[in-house]
């Protein structure tokens, strides 16, 4: 029992950040006018004069959002210590521009310069742990990459000298401490230790949004390498999160969830982040993050395009079968009619509802041509741009299926023009549905009884043709039987002969 209210806690709390962060992705434009409002106000600040904390302070702004703005600001804080020859402000600026080419990708300038450094001035003003961090990123990163045998073991050596002094220099108060511990501790297997290290941590008050960032992130590879990979996606989800509420540029975050939401399926969301991330990154120029994602972006473009595919076809055969459909039924309904005094007006307007169908079937087919000869022009064209922003636009999709809909509400509605008055005839009167739709519309719910009336009973066909989950046809048919007037296993049966 435990065990279940557990797991159902988890899928809530993920499936809760999930839906924040598709909330946050359309309001970045918002959220970054809040941070250009804020650089904005710290260049105000210059109008009486240089200042090296105004600098410093746009540099940070800057670092994970835009490199260029970010290296210019750090060659203005050199300049300014250089002037003032302060040997603590120069350590400062050294290891921001240091830390600017790690972005980048420049991790030789970024050696260079760190040869800036007064060690013994960096230990009288306390900058030896974010020197320390910074060498030992900049090494483990060229650890990363180096190919040639001689200079690995070289950097190996340097990535192990400085892994010993970020331990010694590094306090807790720093969120740097606890992504170096993890490795540490990831390295020997001892996941409990540093799940608990890290959490601990950020069950403190007070913590920046950046600091959360960075310790949920550090949760998630805590929880990847010990194989618990549900918990592992809800960090990386609210790493992303935080990233997003800065918001960066730069973080490896939302690049991990979009893997992880492709290796369970779900395409969509995986799609958008990847392409998310990519943009990001390389707005940043961090070169870092491009090279992490430079194998997973074909994979899931490729996945995507597929199933984009599958769903052009299915709705092509959708509109196929749902023009047989009511095709048939205009034939049933004619012979049960003969005898109608108004069997010939009835007949023309049937006549007309079928012509619609199959006419919106043909448009439908050329629909798919132009789509696909649009894609074969931007193939041939080689214009990469166009042809990746043809093939993750939803929109094609998603009017073709509007259309559908639309053209099935005013086809099925012409067919039983009281259906909905009908129905809910049939059911409770604070239970009534529809009576707020635009004449001529059905609903999503609505659309359930109307298949159910054209004969289609299978939840699992219903939700296919309607575009929902099959828990969501069932919610609908248990709301049907729970609102109506007569026995519950009776409303089926007479929502079929409706319109008779």
């Amino acid at each position: 029992m435990l065990l279940t209210l557990t797991l159902l806690l988890f899928t809530s709390s993920l499936k809760n950040t999930l839906q924040d962060i598709d909330r946050l992705l359309p309001l970045q434009d918002e959220i970054s006018a809040r941070k250009e409002a804020r650089i904005d106000s710290l260049r105000n600040c210059l109008a009486a004069g240089p200042r090296y904390e105004i600098y410093d302070q746009l540099f940070n702004e800057y670092l994970k959002w835009d490199s260029d703005s970010a290296y210019y600001y750090g060659n203005t804080k050199m300049a300014l210590a250089r002037e003032a020859a302060d040997p603590v402000l120069i350590n400062d600026a050294a290891t921001d521009l240091a830390r600017r080419h790690l972005i980048s990708g420049m991790y030789h300038d970024a050696l260079a310069a760190m040869k800036e450094i007064d060690y013994p001035a960096a230990a009288r003003a306390g900058q030896l742990p974010e020197i320390d961090y910074v060498l030992l990123n900049t090494y483990r990163t060229l650890v990363s990459f180096t190919r040639d045998g001689v200079l690995l073991q070289e950097y190996r050596e340097k990535e192990a000298q400085y892994l010993e002094a970020c331990l010694e220099t590094l306090p807790p108060s720093m969120w740097e401490y606890y992504n170096v511990y993890t490795q540490v501790l990831l390295g020997s297997r001892r996941y409990q230790e540093a799940q608990e290290l890290v959490l601990g941590k950020l069950q403190e008050e007070g913590l920046t949004d950046e600091e959360k960032a960075n310790l949920t992130y550090c949760m998630g590879n805590i929880c990847e390498a010990w194989g618990k990979e549900d918990e592992a996606i809800l960090y990386y989800a609210q790493s992303v999160r935080y990233d997003l509420l800065q918001p960066v540029r730069q973080g490896s975050s939302l690049r991990r969830l979009a893997q992880h939401c492709f290796e369970r399926g779900d395409i969509k969301r995986a799609y958008k982040y990847i392409l998310r991330s990519h943009s990001d990154a390389t707005r940043c120029d961090a070169v870092i993050r491009l090279h992490e994602m430079a194998g997973l972006i074909p994979v899931i473009v490729q996945a995507h395009e597929k199933q984009e595919r599958y769903w052009r076809i299915h709705l092509s055969a959708l509109v196929l079968a749902l023009s047989l459909l009511l095709g048939l039924l205009f034939i049933a309904r004619r012979n049960l009619r003969r005898s109608n005094a108004h069997l010939k007006q009835a007949n023309r307007l049937k006549d007309a509802y079928l012509g619609e169908f199959l006419a919106m079937f043909a448009e439908q087919m050329n629909s798919l041509e132009r789509y696909r000869v649009s894609l074969r022009v931007a193939a041939r064209s080689n214009d990469f741009n166009v042809l990746l922003d043809e093939i993750r636009s939803d929109a094609f999709v998603e009017s073709e299926w509007n259309l559908l809909m639309e053209k099935f509400d005013k086809t099925f509605l012409g067919l039983f023009p009281d259906f909905v008055s009908q129905l809910n005839a049939l059911l409770l009167p604070d239970r009534q549905v529809g009576q707020d739709l635009p004449a001529g519309s059905l609903n999503n719910q609505l659309r359930c009884y109307a298949l159910i009336r054209l004969g289609i009973t299978k939840s699992g066909r219903i939700a296919t043709f309607l575009r929902l989950s099959s828990s969501t046809v069932y919610n609908f048919r248990n709301t049907l039987r729970a609102s109506a007037l007569c026995p519950r296993s009776d409303i089926e049966q007479k929502l079929a002969t409706l319109g008779e």
